[in-house]
């Protein structure tokens, strides 16, 4: 596993982002953390920066695990797949 242990078994969701709002929403990758009983604790953000000063720089969507434990993010309006591994 990449990521430490505190991560197992969380969830990672994107929020792809609002298109058709007046004040735009999302666009960032959130943890959410699951407790001993299986409850959500309150989300994190993960990833950011796909949205700067109402400025869409990118629409994060469907994150995937891989099984070396990296994390991979597509971006369908950059065209990108961004790969997110942890550092120590």
């Amino acid at each position: 596993d990449m990521f430490p242990s505190r991560m197992k078994n969380n969830l990672f969701i994107v929020l792809h982002g609002s298109w058709n709002r007046t004040e735009k929403v999302g666009y960032k990758l959130i943890r959410v953390e699951i407790d001993d009983y299986g409850n959500p604790k309150d989300p994190i953000d993960f990833m950011t920066g796909w949205l700067n000063n109402g400025k869409v720089l990118g629409r994060p969507s469907a994150p995937l695990v891989r099984n070396d434990g990296s994390l991979l993010i597509s971006d369908d309006k950059a065209n990108l797949i961004y790969k997110v591994i942890y550092q120590n």
